[in-house]
């Protein structure tokens, strides 16, 4: 099961993903994603609470955090989980520091990019 909740505070929301992030429920996560970029400067994602994740959510989170608005700043909160992590690293994206546009935040490249 696939759930969220965005929490809108002052200047920033902040959207919490938990469970399933899977193909099945894709569709919502795009709806989601999308609704969240609305009507605020700054996004934080989190997804402590992810349990299972696949390559459509990768790529649905990917696609959002290399097209984001100009006027929307999207940051993941804490570290990646570890269903993020493993989908990332048995597919063509890896972490990345050497983004310099990027500063302090966690990024995902394609493996390959910075060679």
């Amino acid at each position: 099961m696939f759930k969220s909740r965005t929490k809108q505070l002052k200047r920033q929301k902040k959207l919490m993903l938990e469970g399933e992030l899977t193909i099945q429920y894709a569709e919502k996560l795009k709806d989601v994603l999308l609704q969240s970029i609305s009507n605020t400067p700054l996004l934080s994602i989190n997804m402590d609470k992810v349990t299972a994740m696949d390559l459509t959510a990768l790529q649905l989170i990917c696609s959002l955090l290399k097209t984001e608005p100009k006027d929307v700043q999207i940051t993941i909160e804490g570290e990646w989980p570890p269903a993020f992590k493993e989908i990332a690293s048995s597919s063509a994206y890896s972490e990345c520091s050497d983004c310099s546009i990027y500063q302090n935040q966690q990024v995902l490249c394609l493996k390959g990019d910075h060679e």
